[in-house]
């Protein structure tokens, strides 16, 4: 890959920097869990780790310009993210030092289960039911629990983890969708900080520097795209076609031949 002309890693990038970028800012996801196949297939000889550089690099630049996009259509609940993301700090610097313990063949088989079940928990997820404006304190504080979960495991497989926090914001707390997503990627940019910054310290980086400033770059330019999309289609769409994404890369990484 580092003898590939500079210009065609741009070209390689940029594609698949606008994709995840769109789909980030669309459903609250980081993108992370979609380019970690990849990187797995085309740089076969590098670790979890070290791929999670780059996978965490992307979901940083996503979550932080979904956030600021969103934040300025006034969908983004500060308090509620700020706190989550800040308390699932411990977990997600956890769940990398635990990374460095697996294997590649039992990280992609762990991998693949995690995206199902997250695929089953919104497929069969239960009534978004009417919209809570204001969640009950134990409710709240239940949450903030759960998201220390998700912040291990979010570490632990080098994503955001905004797959699991749109959930727990939708159903849970009972957000509107398009928030739910919004303060998904606020969650998720704090903990993608944190990560990449352990991640970077102990692994240098896998990729050509110049396909990964196409990655970030096609991220800044799908973004507002996604975040425009997500205030037209409905929610019961966003949610299905964040399901259909965890299936079909779930699957791939169980049965990877």
């Amino acid at each position: 890959m580092h003898s590939a002309p500079p210009l065609l890693l741009l070209l390689l990038g940029l594609p698949l920097g606008v994709l995840l970028g769109a789909l980030g800012s669309l459903t609250g996801i980081g993108g992370g869990f979609l380019l970690m196949p990849i990187l797995l297939w085309l740089l076969p000889d590098q670790s979890p780790g070290a791929l999670s550089v780059v996978t965490l690099t992307v979901v940083f630049f996503n979550a932080v310009s979904g956030t600021v996009i969103s934040a300025r259509k006034e969908r983004v609940r500060f308090r509620t993210g700020l706190a989550y993301g800040i308390l699932s700090l411990p977990l997600v610097w956890w769940g990398t030092y635990w990374q460095a313990t697996v294997n590649r063949t039992s990280f992609s088989a762990a991998f693949g289960l995690f995206l199902v079940a997250g695929a089953l928990l919104l497929l069969f997820r239960p009534s978004l039911g009417p919209v809570d404006e204001q969640a009950g304190r134990a409710k709240w504080l239940a949450g903030a629990a759960i998201s220390l979960a998700i912040g291990f495991l979010s570490g632990f497989f080098g994503v955001g983890g905004g797959f699991l926090f749109v959930p727990l914001l939708a159903f849970f707390l009972k957000f509107p969708v398009v928030e739910a997503t919004a303060t998904s990627q606020l969650i998720v940019g704090i903990g993608a900080t944190w990560a990449l910054a352990t991640a970077a310290l102990s692994h240098p980086l896998p990729v050509d520097s110049l396909l990964l400033s196409g990655l970030v770059a096609g991220v800044l330019v799908g973004s507002p795209v996604g975040t425009t999309l997500a205030g037209r289609w409905s929610p019961a769409v966003v949610l299905r076609i964040l399901a259909g994404l965890l299936v079909v890369v779930g699957v791939r990484f169980l049965w990877p031949e």
